[in-house]
């Protein structure tokens, strides 16, 4: 799940705290870490990429900055992603492009 969540996880911990308990009960969990929406002298966490941690546990998320917006963009990769083929098999998917 991502998107423009107006809660910044900088700042506001008592609406993170209750935002991140709500997901987590989903198993998502939050995967961004840096500033999104940088302007003038300061700075906000309010756009996230929410995924589940423990099930695709190695990843690495990064700011985009476009200049299109007042929020840079999210990319976030995820490494060594099972599939389940048509079989009902599970199989390695394994990118060997890098980034």
């Amino acid at each position: 799940m991502c998107g423009d969540i107006n809660i910044n996880y900088f700042i506001d911990p008592t609406h993170k705290q209750l935002l991140d308990l709500l997901l987590a009960s989903y198993d998502l969990y939050s995967t961004v870490q840096f500033a999104t929406r940088i302007q003038n002298n300061s700075h906000s966490a309010i756009d996230n990429i929410f995924i589940n941690t423990l099930k695709f546990n190695d990843f690495s998320s990064f700011p985009i900055i476009n200049g299109l917006s007042d929020h840079n963009a999210q990319e976030i990769i995820i490494r060594n992603i099972f599939e389940q083929n048509c079989d009902n098999h599970l199989c390695f998917n394994q990118r060997t492009d890098k980034f």
